[in-house]
């Protein structure tokens, strides 16, 4: 896959360029490195409380299942992850106990992650999207990923034909529910750990729930029906 696996988009890049005098660059999946995971959950036990954070060992093995799970955006000059989105394709039964608050923990084995290995429909839980303390208030930066991770899916849907039926994530802090009812998810149940999930369908259109709250997503969502019109065709 071309561009995006490699690189950000032309709006991700508008918006690096606002961020003087920041110096920022984006990680595409491609370029996550060792020390891009242990970062993550660096800031993750910053930012979350302790029993919702997933050992480095477990996100490594979640990625090398399936590395077009993960991306960010890097501080050039110290080349430190500073933010970063991990979504993850995953088995149905996971995604139902997910779905339905039966979730109780966060170290799932790295089978239950679904490779992008055919054209088809898949389950995507958004696992993490996380800002250091530092930079938390910058929401360009928080557009930054937040484009990557859209371009990504758009990538994934022209290269590969995969499209994401339904959309499910913990929102375990005030901003991951902000994130979550930005890009159109509902709040569905709350977990048995005292969590809010929030959840979205996509497909079939005829179902779907999602709100479309954003150019970018109402984009992506034209996208998945030229090509599940194709498909039908």
């Amino acid at each position: 896959m071309p561009n995006v696996l490699s690189t950000y988009s032309n709006a991700a890049k508008e918006a690096l360029s606002n961020l003087s005098p920041l110096n920022i660059r984006g990680i595409s999946p491609s370029q996550i490195t060792d020390d891009d995971i242990k970062q993550t959950h660096y800031i993750e036990t910053l930012v979350l409380p302790p029993d919702l954070v997933p050992s480095p060992d477990i996100t490594k093995a979640w990625y090398e299942r399936n590395p077009l799970t993960l991306l960010g955006a890097r501080e050039a000059a110290s080349g430190k992850l500073i933010g970063f989105f991990h979504a993850l394709p995953v088995s149905d039964a996971l995604f139902e106990d997910i779905k339905h608050g039966k979730f109780t923990s966060y170290e799932f084995p790295a089978s239950d992650v679904m490779l992008y290995d055919a054209p088809g429909t898949y389950k995507l839980y958004i696992a993490s999207f996380c800002l250091h303390p530092a930079y938390q208030s910058n929401l360009q930066v928080f557009r930054f990923i937040y484009n990557g991770f859209l371009d990504l899916l758009t990538e994934l849907a022209v290269e590969r034909g995969v499209l994401i039926s339904e959309i499910v994530a913990d929102g375990a802090t005030g901003k991951g529910k902000l994130l979550c009812e930005g890009i159109g998810m509902k709040s569905h149940t709350r977990s048995i750990i005292n969590t809010d999930v929030y959840y979205a369908k996509l497909l079939p259109f005829e179902q779907s729930t999602l709100r479309l709250k954003t150019k970018r997503i109402r984009e992506l969502i034209a996208l998945y029906r030229s090509i599940e019109e194709g498909r039908r065709e």
